[in-house]
Protein backbone atom coordinates (compact mmCIF):
# COMPACT_ATOMS: atom_id res chain seq x y z
CA UNK A 1 0.00 0.00 0.00
CA UNK A 2 1.53 2.96 -1.03
CA UNK A 3 0.65 6.41 0.22
CA UNK A 4 1.91 9.83 -1.44
CA UNK A 5 1.91 13.18 -0.71
CA UNK A 6 -2.18 14.54 1.02
CA UNK A 7 -2.32 10.66 1.25
CA UNK A 8 0.15 9.80 3.87
CA UNK A 9 -1.52 11.54 6.26
CA UNK A 10 -1.33 10.77 10.40
CA UNK A 11 -4.76 9.30 10.13
CA UNK A 12 -3.18 6.76 7.49
CA UNK A 13 -0.63 5.45 9.39
CA UNK A 14 -2.77 5.29 12.74
CA UNK A 15 -4.83 3.27 11.08
CA UNK A 16 -2.44 0.34 10.24
CA UNK A 17 -2.87 -2.21 11.75
CA UNK A 18 0.42 -4.98 11.95
CA UNK A 19 1.82 -4.38 8.40
CA UNK A 20 4.60 -6.92 7.98
CA UNK A 21 7.06 -3.97 6.56
CA UNK A 22 6.27 -0.16 7.59
CA UNK A 23 8.72 1.97 5.67
CA UNK A 24 8.46 5.77 5.92
CA UNK A 25 10.66 8.43 3.77
CA UNK A 26 9.88 11.94 5.25
CA UNK A 27 11.30 14.25 7.62
CA UNK A 28 12.49 13.21 10.90
CA UNK A 29 13.49 15.72 13.56
CA UNK A 30 14.82 15.29 17.24
CA UNK A 31 14.32 18.64 18.63
CA UNK A 32 16.27 20.43 21.83
CA UNK A 33 15.36 20.73 25.11
CA UNK A 34 12.62 23.59 24.44
CA UNK A 35 12.94 25.17 27.68
CA UNK A 36 16.79 25.72 27.59
CA UNK A 37 16.34 26.84 23.51
CA UNK A 38 14.27 29.85 24.59
CA UNK A 39 16.27 30.68 27.62
CA UNK A 40 13.32 30.09 29.98
CA UNK A 41 13.72 28.88 33.55
CA UNK A 42 12.23 25.62 34.50
CA UNK A 43 11.25 27.29 37.87
CA UNK A 44 9.01 29.92 35.73
CA UNK A 45 7.08 27.26 34.40
CA UNK A 46 4.94 24.62 36.07
CA UNK A 47 5.47 21.27 36.47
CA UNK A 48 2.99 20.08 33.23
CA UNK A 49 4.57 22.80 31.32
CA UNK A 50 8.14 22.19 32.02
CA UNK A 51 7.56 17.92 31.76
CA UNK A 52 6.26 18.57 27.89
CA UNK A 53 8.82 21.15 26.96
CA UNK A 54 11.49 18.28 28.59
CA UNK A 55 9.67 14.91 27.57
CA UNK A 56 12.38 13.68 24.34
CA UNK A 57 9.25 11.85 23.47
CA UNK A 58 7.34 15.00 22.34
CA UNK A 59 10.60 16.42 21.07
CA UNK A 60 11.04 13.46 18.80
CA UNK A 61 9.29 12.73 15.20
CA UNK A 62 8.04 12.59 11.90
CA UNK A 63 7.01 15.20 9.79
CA UNK A 64 3.48 14.40 7.45
CA UNK A 65 1.18 15.65 4.94
CA UNK A 66 0.13 19.08 6.35
CA UNK A 67 3.11 20.00 8.43
CA UNK A 68 3.89 23.15 7.02
CA UNK A 69 0.61 23.82 7.72
CA UNK A 70 0.25 22.91 11.13
CA UNK A 71 -0.45 25.84 12.76
CA UNK A 72 -3.94 26.77 10.91
CA UNK A 73 -4.63 22.74 11.43
CA UNK A 74 -8.01 22.18 13.01
CA UNK A 75 -8.02 18.40 13.94
CA UNK A 76 -5.61 16.59 15.91
CA UNK A 77 -3.96 15.34 12.46
CA UNK A 78 -1.56 18.35 11.94
CA UNK A 79 1.18 16.30 10.12
CA UNK A 80 3.14 16.09 13.29
CA UNK A 81 3.66 12.58 14.73
CA UNK A 82 5.46 12.68 17.70
CA UNK A 83 6.87 9.80 18.94
CA UNK A 84 4.27 9.74 21.82
CA UNK A 85 1.65 9.18 19.32
CA UNK A 86 3.91 6.56 17.50
CA UNK A 87 4.29 4.10 20.85
CA UNK A 88 0.29 4.39 20.39
CA UNK A 89 0.68 2.61 16.77
CA UNK A 90 -0.40 -0.89 16.35
CA UNK A 91 2.52 -2.46 14.90
CA UNK A 92 2.17 -6.07 16.68
CA UNK A 93 2.94 -8.52 14.03
CA UNK A 94 5.26 -5.47 11.91
CA UNK A 95 8.77 -7.52 11.13
CA UNK A 96 10.47 -3.93 10.28
CA UNK A 97 10.28 -0.56 10.49
CA UNK A 98 12.15 1.76 8.19
CA UNK A 99 12.62 5.32 8.95
CA UNK A 100 14.51 6.51 5.86
CA UNK A 101 14.51 10.03 7.09
CA UNK A 102 16.89 12.64 8.32
CA UNK A 103 17.83 11.84 12.48
CA UNK A 104 15.71 9.47 13.34
CA UNK A 105 18.03 7.54 15.34
CA UNK A 106 18.18 10.49 17.89
CA UNK A 107 16.99 11.20 21.12
CA UNK A 108 17.71 11.10 25.18
CA UNK A 109 20.01 8.84 27.04
CA UNK A 110 18.91 7.78 30.29
CA UNK A 111 20.76 5.31 32.27
CA UNK A 112 19.70 2.11 32.51
CA UNK A 113 16.53 2.82 30.32
CA UNK A 114 18.51 3.36 26.77
CA UNK A 115 17.20 6.36 24.21
CA UNK A 116 13.91 7.64 24.24
CA UNK A 117 12.91 8.77 20.67
CA UNK A 118 10.97 7.23 17.33
CA UNK A 119 13.03 4.14 17.67
CA UNK A 120 11.83 3.33 21.34
CA UNK A 121 8.56 4.43 20.31
CA UNK A 122 8.50 1.71 17.65
CA UNK A 123 9.26 -0.76 20.05
CA UNK A 124 6.89 -0.04 22.61
CA UNK A 125 3.99 0.16 19.31
CA UNK A 126 4.92 -3.65 18.48
CA UNK A 127 7.68 -3.67 15.87
CA UNK A 128 10.25 -6.27 16.02
CA UNK A 129 13.16 -4.51 13.69
CA UNK A 130 13.89 -1.03 13.71
CA UNK A 131 16.00 0.63 11.24
CA UNK A 132 17.03 4.36 12.13
CA UNK A 133 19.35 6.94 11.43
CA UNK A 134 21.98 9.24 13.23
CA UNK A 135 22.64 11.95 11.14
CA UNK A 136 21.05 14.11 8.08
CA UNK A 137 21.17 11.76 5.24
CA UNK A 138 21.87 11.90 1.64
CA UNK A 139 18.76 11.78 -0.42
CA UNK A 140 20.12 10.16 -3.58
CA UNK A 141 22.48 7.60 -1.86
CA UNK A 142 19.83 6.61 0.36
CA UNK A 143 17.13 6.20 -2.54
CA UNK A 144 20.00 3.36 -3.88
CA UNK A 145 20.48 2.18 -0.36
CA UNK A 146 17.19 0.87 0.34
CA UNK A 147 16.73 -0.09 -2.90
CA UNK A 148 19.63 -2.81 -2.73
CA UNK A 149 18.37 -3.63 0.85
CA UNK A 150 14.82 -4.72 0.06
CA UNK A 151 16.33 -6.62 -3.11
CA UNK A 152 18.34 -8.58 -0.67
CA UNK A 153 15.01 -9.09 1.60
CA UNK A 154 13.24 -10.55 -1.25
CA UNK A 155 15.52 -12.88 -1.87
CA UNK A 156 15.68 -13.83 1.47
CA UNK A 157 18.20 -12.91 3.23
CA UNK A 158 18.70 -12.06 7.18
CA UNK A 159 18.11 -8.25 7.80
CA UNK A 160 20.19 -7.56 9.60
CA UNK A 161 23.47 -8.88 7.44
CA UNK A 162 21.45 -7.55 4.44
CA UNK A 163 22.29 -3.87 5.58
CA UNK A 164 25.40 -4.76 6.64
CA UNK A 165 26.16 -6.05 2.98
CA UNK A 166 24.64 -3.34 1.18
CA UNK A 167 26.84 -0.88 3.70
CA UNK A 168 30.00 -2.74 3.04
CA UNK A 169 29.13 -2.43 -0.77
CA UNK A 170 28.90 1.23 -0.94
CA UNK A 171 32.02 1.69 1.36
CA UNK A 172 33.69 -0.49 -1.37
CA UNK A 173 32.38 1.33 -4.65
CA UNK A 174 30.21 -1.90 -5.69
CA UNK A 175 26.74 0.25 -5.85
CA UNK A 176 24.89 0.42 -8.73
CA UNK A 177 23.63 4.04 -9.15
CA UNK A 178 20.30 4.39 -9.72
CA UNK A 179 20.44 5.54 -13.41
CA UNK A 180 22.23 2.07 -14.63
CA UNK A 181 19.78 -0.41 -12.67
CA UNK A 182 17.67 -3.31 -13.54
CA UNK A 183 13.58 -2.93 -13.71
CA UNK A 184 11.41 -5.00 -11.89
CA UNK A 185 8.44 -6.45 -12.90
CA UNK A 186 6.49 -3.51 -12.41
CA UNK A 187 8.90 -1.27 -14.89
CA UNK A 188 10.18 0.17 -11.52
CA UNK A 189 14.34 1.08 -11.17
CA UNK A 190 15.76 -0.77 -8.46
CA UNK A 191 18.67 -0.61 -7.86
CA UNK A 192 21.33 -3.54 -6.11
CA UNK A 193 24.69 -4.49 -5.09
CA UNK A 194 25.22 -8.04 -5.57
CA UNK A 195 27.40 -8.28 -8.78
CA UNK A 196 27.78 -5.10 -9.78
CA UNK A 197 31.23 -3.71 -10.72
CA UNK A 198 33.06 -1.90 -8.33
CA UNK A 199 33.03 2.22 -9.69
CA UNK A 200 34.10 5.22 -7.70
CA UNK A 201 31.88 7.80 -10.02
CA UNK A 202 29.12 7.82 -7.36
CA UNK A 203 30.92 9.39 -4.03
CA UNK A 204 29.16 6.98 -1.75
CA UNK A 205 32.80 5.14 -0.16
CA UNK A 206 32.59 7.91 2.87
CA UNK A 207 30.84 6.75 5.81
CA UNK A 208 28.08 9.89 5.59
CA UNK A 209 26.41 8.30 2.98
CA UNK A 210 26.03 4.66 4.49
CA UNK A 211 27.20 4.75 8.23
CA UNK A 212 24.14 6.69 9.31
CA UNK A 213 21.32 3.66 9.42
CA UNK A 214 21.49 1.19 11.83
CA UNK A 215 19.23 -1.76 12.96
CA UNK A 216 18.00 -2.59 15.99
CA UNK A 217 15.84 -5.73 17.02
CA UNK A 218 15.27 -9.05 16.00
CA UNK A 219 17.47 -10.45 13.05
CA UNK A 220 16.64 -12.94 10.23
CA UNK A 221 15.09 -13.40 7.01
CA UNK A 222 11.37 -11.33 6.69
CA UNK A 223 8.88 -13.35 5.01
CA UNK A 224 7.23 -11.23 2.38
CA UNK A 225 4.75 -11.88 0.35
CA UNK A 226 5.31 -13.23 -3.21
Amino acid sequence: RLLLQDGATETALKNAHGPSVLHIATHGFFLPNLAARHGRSTDTLNASATARLEDPMLRSGLALAGFNARGSARTEDDGVLTATEVAGLDLQGTELVVLSACETGLGKTKNGEGVYGLKRAMALAGALTTAVTLWKVDDDATAALMSAYYVRLKSGQDRVESLRQVQIDMLSGRLTAMDKTATDQRGATVATSEGAAPTTGQGWRHPYYWASFTLSGADGPIQLEK
